[in-house]
């Protein structure tokens, strides 16, 4: 009989992502207008983040196709959802 003795090598699991921002890009000179009144100027190639914050990538892109006024700017481009923490030029 062979001794054989197997090693088994786990790894923390890692728990998804819970927590997911809209980013955006200006292609233009363009003045956002949040929900809460607050004002954004943001000019040619500045990035920026919605505030909401969404449970899921397919929740947070979801509401970003739902928000009319920032889908249908043409000085602004939806870059995507990223994790709390990470931006655009990170995943790039």
């Amino acid at each position: 009989m062979s001794d054989v003795r197997e090693k088994v090598i786990t790894e923390p699991a890692v728990a998804p992502p819970t927590r997911w921002r809209n980013w955006y890009m200006a292609n233009g000179h363009v003045n956002v207008t949040w929900t809460n009144g607050n004002v954004l100027s943001v000019g040619p190639g500045d990035t920026f983040f919605a505030w909401d914050l969404w449970p899921s990538r397919d929740v947070a892109e979801q509401k970003a196709h739902d928000d009319a006024p920032l889908r249908t700017c043409p000085s602004l481009e939806y870059l995507g959802a990223f994790q709390e923490g990470e931006t655009p030029s990170q995943t790039s």
